[in-house]
């Protein structure tokens, strides 16, 4: 029962193959058990009975050696068979002591066998045992009356052999609790093993990712280090870049400023007297050289240019005198192209709190696309 249950289970195989060696080393112990105790007991009543070792023993002695040797030779393997070998020989050996020495009570002897065969191969080989020395007692008092078997020799050896048995069937019904929870135990134990080393190769993988992850990291750090110094250089480059731009304009730019300043503060440093179109002109070269001037200052503020954002310079400025100042630089241009360029103003001057370079940019932007347009 034992060895089918485990057989049965769902165990490893290394928990599976060291139960059937315990198993089998149980059945040898068994064995030499069963072999001791009859050739002991031969001994004794030999010496009691009969005054040494008589040669009418030996058929029976025979029979139980012959049957261990073959038990024990087969038992690894067929250890059932094994068992049923050790079982049919000890109780071939009992039924000769008993025609042997034609003692009655050695009957009582055979209510040891349902217990044997109930803890070695389970309760059904009990129930047979059981029948089987039913069976030998009353062929035995049909066949040799001579030996004294009773009815009440038989029923109490009958009644011992029921209370073996059921003592031999709870005895493996406890070592079957105890194997089925060992099995489960064992079961569990496994599952949650191969739990635990699933989540350790999970935890390994993890380990794995966050190192690749980690040297990816190391990389975009040097690559960050290296477009930091890239862009470090880059910066360096577009102040050299704004320093040269903002000399190489500002320069020409001041000295058209200077030229125009100086002609319309002192016109009379000529010889003649400047005509009055050709001082506008040159006021409109002087004020656009200056909205030029102030356009460049943002375009080349290198701190805008980073911030992405324009700073406005507020002032209060008279709405229609920055509206002559875009209407005088693009006079020249309209007239080329054969336009008019009407004003309107206001019955009043107005006022307004603005970045007057803006303005003049704004108005001469829209003039500018109304005569190209």
């Amino acid at each position: 029962m034992f060895y089918y249950q485990i057989l049965n289970s769902r165990a490893d195989p290394v928990f599976l193959d060291s139960a059937v060696d315990l198993l089998q080393t149980t059945t040898r112990r068994l064995i030499y058990l069963i072999c001791a105790a009859v050739y002991l007991w031969q001994v004794c009543s030999g010496l009691i009975w009969e005054g040494g070792f008589p040669i009418r023993f030996l058929p029976a002695s025979l029979i139980i050696a012959i049957t261990a040797i073959l038990a024990l030779r087969i038992l690894d393997q067929h250890m059932l068979v094994a068992r049923v070998v050790i079982l049919i020989g000890f109780f071939v050996g009992l039924m000769l002591y008993t025609l042997t020495l034609r003692q009655v009570e050695l009957v009582y002897t055979f209510a040891m066998l349902p217990l044997l065969a109930a803890l070695m191969i389970g309760w059904p080989a009990g129930v047979i045992a059981e029948g089987i020395i039913a069976l030998a007692m009353l062929a035995l008092a049909h066949t040799t009356p001579s030996l004294g078997l009773n009815f009440w020799l038989m029923l109490v050896t009958i009644i011992s052999g029921l209370i073996s048995c059921v003592a031999g069937v709870l005895v493996v019904s406890s070592l079957l609790t105890v194997t089925q929870w060992a099995v489960f135990s064992y079961q569990d134990a496994n599952q949650k093993m191969e739990l635990a080393r699933n989540r350790q190769m999970e935890l390994l993988h993890i380990q794995d990712d966050l190192i690749q992850a980690n040297n990816e990291l190391a990389r975009l750090s040097e690559r960050l280090k290296v477009m930091t110094l890239v862009a470090e250089e880059a910066r360096r480059v577009k102040e050299e870049f704004v320093a040269n731009v903002s000399h190489e304009l500002r320069t020409p730019l001041n000295m058209i400023i200077g030229f125009a300043e100086t002609i319309i503060q002192a016109p009379g440093m000529y010889q003649t007297r400047l005509p009055a179109k050709l001082m506008a002109d040159i006021a409109a070269i002087h004020r656009n050289s200056q909205q030029l001037v102030g356009l460049i200052n943002d375009v080349l503020d290198l701190s805008q240019i980073e911030a992405g954002r324009m700073t406005l310079t507020k002032s209060w400025n008279f709405l229609d005198v920055l509206i002559h100042e875009a209407i005088q630089s693009v006079e020249a241009f309209f007239a080329s192209r054969g336009l008019y360029l009407n004003v309107e103003p206001g019955p009043e001057k107005v006022e307004v709190y603005c970045d007057g370079t803006r303005i003049r940019e704004v108005m001469l932007n829209l003039l500018s696309n109304a005569g190209r347009f």
